[in-house]
């Protein structure tokens, strides 16, 4: 097991440091994809990853070994699952917080399979997952959550639900039965929790710790630059050809400038900070600098929140997760409430179906009380905003 452990985190490097890529979640991963296959059989039980940057692993050890060095070309794998590439994937994850709604859509009626979820502790800030925990619950349904604790979504996560003690009461008063916390590094142990597990009919929410990053040094020592970058040296860790931030960079210039003359501006992020010059935003100033962790819905409202209460708002929020929140929108341009969306990486991306910004003006241009403006280059931005 070790040495296989070992040669699956040889291909995502291989892969990740060549074409660039996700790295520190799929390597923190393996030992317990590599358990999970012990256990389970998915060519009739399901399991969906929440989100896709977790299961390379998977990919690996299922059937697509050959293919790995394809994912995210043309005609190549998906970053994500996707049950259109493999009868292994049962649902398409590219997006946060979708597991353990769909885990609990495969659960019920089906006690002649296991369904699993398997979420991180930067996912589970959403709502989504807290409404599916929630009827999960009630349905007592035969099912099994995996937490997947890494201290980290894109960034250090945010958040009171992370502690120990707070996990355990929270899942135990949704009606599961907590187990934890497993060490996610020895494929062992959790092969032996996992089969304990396999013979129960109630839900399970299982809290697995692990470390981004696990097994690549430069990971694990800055997990929230290998989330996703581009090619790098695999000895070293060095970005091969490191382009200068220049979208970051001039957002911090431009933030200063606009911080002297409105005191009481405030940048608010669901955890799209390292998009948008924030991190280095932080420092100079911390308290206004928000980032509300992954919940695009709750971050568009806090916003008008906060816009309806004499504050000034700049919400940085990906493109390619609007959809996400386009009915709290709705309600922003409703109240007239004074927000000004910076949409992160609009248009075409390179990173799959799920994460595409071509939604953006279609979306938006049906709106009341909307001015919509798309800048050509760097000062065009900084003018306009």
């Amino acid at each position: 097991m070790k040495n296989q452990a070992k040669e699956v985190r040889h291909i995502i490097l291989q892969k990740a440091s060549r074409d660039g890529g996700h790295v520190a979640s799929p390597l923190g991963t393996v030992e317990l994809i590599q358990a999970l296959l012990a256990v389970f059989d998915f060519t009739k039980d399901k399991i969906t990853f929440d989100v896709g940057h977790q299961m390379h692993a998977y990919k690996i050890l299922t059937d697509r070994t050959k293919t790995f060095g394809t994912m995210g070309k043309k005609g190549g794998l998906c970053f994500y699952s996707n049950p259109h590439e493999s009868p292994f994937d049962f649902y398409i994850g590219g997006h946060a917080g979708t597991s353990v709604s769909a885990a609990l859509g495969y659960a019920l009626g089906h006690p002649e399979y296991a369904s699993i979820a398997v979420i991180g502790d930067g996912a589970i800030t959403g709502g989504q997952p807290f409404e599916a925990l929630n009827q999960a619950g009630f349905l007592q349904a035969k099912m099994l959550v995996i937490y997947n604790d890494n201290d980290f979504s894109t960034l250090k996560n945010t958040g009171f639900l992370h502690a120990k003690k707070r996990l355990r009461k929270f899942s135990q008063s949704l009606g599961f039965e907590y187990i934890g916390v497993v060490d996610g590094h020895s494929t062992n142990k959790l092969i032996k929790v996992l089969r304990r597990i396999k013979s129960k009919k109630n839900p399970v929410f299982l809290h697995v710790k692990t470390k981004k990053g696990k097994g690549y040094r430069p990971a694990e020592e800055d997990p929230a630059k290998f989330h996703y970058l581009p090619p790098f040296c695999q000895k070293t860790g060095k970005i091969t050809d490191e382009t200068p931030d220049i979208f970051g960079n001039a957002m911090v210039n431009l933030a200063c400038r606009l911080k002297a003359k409105h005191e009481g501006l405030l940048f608010v992020t669901p955890a799209a900070g390292r998009h948008a010059g924030l991190q280095k935003l932080q420092q100079l100033f911390p308290t206004s600098v928000i980032d509300t962790g992954i919940n695009e819905q709750h971050c568009v409202t806090f916003c008008a929140g906060l816009a309806m209460n004499k504050n000034k708002v700049i919400c940085f929020l990906p493109a390619t997760f609007l959809l996400r929140a386009i009915d709290q929108i709705v309600d922003v341009c409703m109240l007239n409430a004074p927000v000004v969306f910076v949409l992160l990486r609009p248009g075409i991306a390179n990173t799959g179906p799920t994460h595409q910004g071509i939604y953006t003006f279609g979306s938006l241009n049906m709106l009341p009380r909307t001015r919509l403006l798309n800048p050509l280059n760097i000062n065009d931005f900084c003018a306009m905003l």
